[in-house]
C-alpha cells in the first residue's frame, strides 16, 4: 500500500532517510527538471537530486495526490522507480 504524506517535507525527510543520510536537511535538496510518467501518462510532480549513503545519485520525485497530499517515489539511477 502506498503511503500518503501530509506535507513536502514530510515525503522528502522520508526520501531522505531511505537514502540512508542523516546529515542532509530537506531545505539543501537540490530541485531538478524533469518528468515523472506513471502508464505513460505524465503525473503531477516534482523531482529532487542527491546522493545516498554510497555516493550513487539518486532521485526523489514528489508525486501530488490532493490538497497538501503527497507520494513519494524513490527513483535509481538506471531509472528504476518505486512508490514508497
Amino acid at each position: 500500500m502506498t503511503t500518503i504524506y501530509n506535507s513536502k517535507e514530510e515525503a522528502l525527510s522520508r526520501g531522505i532517510f531511505y537514502a540512508g543520510r542523516t546529515d542532509l536537511k530537506v531545505g539543501e535538496l537540490k530541485k531538478i527538471d524533469g518528468k515523472v510518467y506513471q502508464f505513460g501518462v505524465e503525473i503531477d510532480s516534482e523531482l529532487y537530486e542527491l546522493e545516498n549513503v554510497n555516493g550513487l545519485k539518486v532521485t526523489l520525485g514528489l508525486q501530488f495526490v490532493g490538497k497538501d497530499k503527497f507520494c513519494l517515489w524513490l527513483i535509481a539511477p538506471e531509472g528504476i522507480a518505486v512508490r514508497t
